[in-house]
């Protein structure tokens, strides 16, 4: 099977930190039929092969509303959900609570997480009769409508990445990354996390592992460089900032994907 020809260009569910959906084909393909992302996220590797099996784990509930939402959603249920004016917040919607956290990451995506108000910056991007796909929009239902139709067999639990059953499968494994960068971003931050033990966690799966971190982190495993990207935040001089991605990989026929030094 060609499972990079499963769903290409990567599909995006919602907005999340770390827009993983931009540069996802640099990560090694599947060797197996079940893919398990142990901190769930936007979960922008499964997105890209979602007619496998896919399993989540998510400890932020929030999160895990939306992708429950996703997952049992209709395609018709996503076209009749409204649209949003600028300056509009999400929360005046007469719509439940999974549907605003939905569109409520999409009212300013790069921010990566629940925005209720849209920003002036994303306004002239959501004006009616305008279909960009950046934003909540028409177009971006209509994708998200196609989306939903190829879910509906994930399997999503809300619970640490501790209580998953190792099972053989590819692990797609983006944790917080260890640095200060992941403060104050995720509901459970890197504060909460024990690098060894997971370090030591990542080791043992069965299968395929792949796991991701960041030049800016303290290495816990033997890391290799992946490529230089441009961030989603500007730095004080008004250019993108730059993040050096690193990947480790369990299959030594991984390897190739990466550069050859090593961290």
């Amino acid at each position: 099977m060609n499972r990079r020809a499963l769903i290409k260009p990567a599909p995006k569910a919602f907005a999340y930190f770390g827009h993983k959906n931009r540069h996802i084909d640099l990560y090694p393909t599947p060797r197996h039929n079940h893919i398990i992302e142990p901190f769930a996220g936007g979960a922008g590797y499964a997105l890209r092969y979602a007619d496998l099996q896919v399993t989540l784990y998510e400890l932020d509930e929030s999160v895990c509303m939306v992708w429950d939402y996703l997952i049992n959603a209709s395609a018709a249920d996503i076209m009749a959900l409204p649209l949003i004016e600028p300056y509009q917040s999400v929360n005046d919607l007469n719509i439940c609570d999974a549907a605003k956290q939905l569109i409520g990451r999409w009212t300013n995506p790069m921010a990566g997480k629940f925005k209720a108000l849209v920003p002036p910056c994303m306004s002239k991007y959501i004006e009616q009769g305008k279909p960009d796909a950046r934003v909540w929009s028409l177009a971006r239902k209509k994708l998200l409508s196609r989306t939903v139709q190829r879910i509906k067999h994930w399997k999503l639990i809300n619970s640490s990445y501790m209580t998953a059953p190792n099972n053989k499968a590819t692990w797609f494994i983006d944790p917080p990354y260890n640095s200060t960068v992941s403060r104050g971003v995720y509901q459970h931050d890197n504060r909460s996390i024990d690098y060894a033990e997971l370090s030591e966690w990542c080791r043992n799966r069965a299968g395929q592992a792949i796991v991701c971190e960041n030049t800016e982190s303290k290495p816990w495993l033997p890391f290799r460089r992946l490529k230089t990207i441009k961030g989603g935040k500007d730095t004080v001089e008004g250019k993108k900032k730059l993040s050096t991605e690193v990947i480790w990989c369990s299959d030594e026929r991984d390897w190739p994907m990466t550069q050859s030094s090593l961290l």
